[in-house]
């Protein structure tokens, strides 16, 4: 039975818009069914309000911070929160987004031939796999499922009634920010937005059942960036669960359990509102996925290396906070739905990219994955602060430093950074990595002169450069025998 399309997306996504577009560039003729508007996914507005907030509060700093540079400072009894203009600030913020997926509107994507239907779809099995809308009954070869995003919201007592926040609908709904707001969650997307609220002057308190903030990164770069948090005056309450909300008048009381502590110990915070920051997840909800019996891990759709459903017709893609990733699982799902399914997903470790000042970067194995998996006499941690670089003394941005985790023979294991401009100064490392080559390449990377001063991202880039070059020294270190003929050698030109 012949069929209308090449590839039918479900979509709703940044991840759908992708992959309608490349599609079309490759001739296939698709069909995007978006019943909400990309521009809408919970997903990518948190991810670009979230940069877009952080680069508000980085600003303010800076004008606490002109004193120093000789510059009129603002009153040190000013308060933050009566000179923000929060409806301007979500204005522009709101104005990125739509600039940022203007190259992959509704208009654009028909122009390159994808035919767009805006409206909801769900799937049916009989006579024939079809998605089926108000209006459309679309067959395909292959189907690919991109849907909108929502918040992760964690089941605490209470929360469902006094109405909490996410970092979305902090920018949707509310006109001016509160003076005190708790932030729950254990996602990075919550530290970023800790930092953001806090420089706008709002009383922030973060709370996580971890041990600390950013579990997942190198801990060194961990608890940096927490102290860098409470330095500036965010309340971070670790191994502390939220174990109930309760609406006490006009502020939301947040009780408090530390049951990791010997004893327990119970607390309470009054706060003017809660924002749940525990991440995204793609919902499938409206595509009644249900009825064709799709095999699912705690909520969310299974899929093999090749991107594959149970259903082999129909793909998917994982969710992520990397858009670099995003892209490449779009086009590993394209690939395979629209010629054959051969392509895996990459087996290569994907940066972790984290927008809190200073920025953390990371990719790779952490040294205490490298010492397991290696052993620690094989292993060598090459270290560099950032202190040394030029650059970012001017910045003022010095409480960071580049870590290299490396073979003895050279072979580079995994990076991590923070400090200025980290997700930058991480791209030729992670194309070190997916290219097998040496930490001795990175060490002949850009060359530290007083030229490149022009050139701030070009000058921190000496901070990698410098880190890769101490692989050859500790070398040198660790073998006798050169160290006994560099010896031998200098003493006989010396004579």
């Amino acid at each position: 039975m012949g069929v209308d399309y090449d590839l039918v997306i479900g979509g709703g996504s940044l991840a759908g818009r992708y992959a309608a577009a490349a599609a079309a560039t490759m001739r296939a003729r698709v069909a995007l069914v978006e019943p909400r508007p990309a521009e809408d996914d919970a997903y990518f507005l948190g991810q670009v309000w979230l940069q877009a907030w952080q680069q508000v509060g980085q600003v303010q700093t800076h004008r606490y911070q002109a004193g120093l540079l000789g510059l009129p400072a603002p009153h040190l009894d000013e308060d933050p929160l009566t000179v923000l203009n929060w409806s301007q600030t979500m204005a522009w913020s709101q104005a990125i987004a739509a600039q940022t997926l203007a190259p992959l509107s509704r208009d654009r994507l028909a122009q390159l031939g994808v035919d767009v239907v805006p409206e909801a779809g769900q799937f049916q099995r009989r006579p024939q796999l079809r998605l089926l809308t108000n209006t459309r009954s679309l067959t395909a070869r292959a189907y690919l499922l991109a849907p909108a995003s929502q918040a992760i919201v964690p089941a605490i007592a209470g929360l469902q009634t006094v109405g909490y926040l996410t970092p979305v609908t902090l920018g949707q709904r509310v006109t001016q920010l509160p003076p005190q707001i708790a932030i729950v969650g254990d996602h990075p997307s919550g530290v970023v937005l800790a930092q953001a609220l806090n420089r706008l002057g709002v009383a922030v308190t973060l709370v996580t059942a971890d041990p600390y903030l950013l579990v997942q990164t190198d801990p060194d770069i961990a608890l940096g960036v927490q102290a860098q948090l409470e330095a500036e005056g965010v309340e971070v309450l670790t191994q502390t669960r939220v174990t109930q909300v309760r609406q006490m008048g006009s502020q939301i009381q947040v009780e408090l359990g530390r049951p990791a502590l010997a004893g327990g110990i119970q607390a309470a915070v009054s706060v003017d509102a809660i924002v749940v920051a525990a991440g995204w997840q793609l919902d499938w909800r409206d595509l009644n996925v249900e009825s064709l019996g799709l095999k699912q891990d705690r909520g969310q759709l299974r899929l093999n290396r090749h991107l594959q459903t149970s259903h082999p017709q129909i793909y998917g893609c994982h969710q992520t906070d990397s858009e670099e990733a995003l892209r490449q699982y779009v086009r590993v799902a394209l690939c395979n739905a629209l010629f054959w399914p051969w392509r895996r997903t990459p087996t290569q470790a994907v940066p972790q990219l984290i927008l809190t000042q200073p920025e953390v970067a990371s990719i790779g194995l952490l040294p205490a994955q490298a010492y397991r998996r290696y052993g620690q006499d094989q292993v060598w941690v090459l270290q560099q602060s950032f202190a040394t670089i030029a650059a970012a003394q001017v910045r003022a941005s010095t409480s960071g430093f580049c870590k290299l985790v490396v073979h003895r023979n050279g072979k580079l294991l995994g990076a991590h950074l923070v400090g200025p401009g980290a997700t930058s100064l991480i791209a030729p490392i992670v194309l070190a990595l997916r290219q097998g080559l040496k930490v001795s390449a990175l060490a002949q990377g850009t060359p530290s002169l007083p030229a490149d001063l022009t050139i701030p991202g070009v000058a921190l880039a000496a901070v990698v450069s410098q880190t890769a070059a101490q692989w050859q020294a500790q070398r040198l270190q660790h073998s006798s025998f050169w160290q006994n003929v560099l010896e031998s050698f200098f003493g006989w030109r010396r004579s």
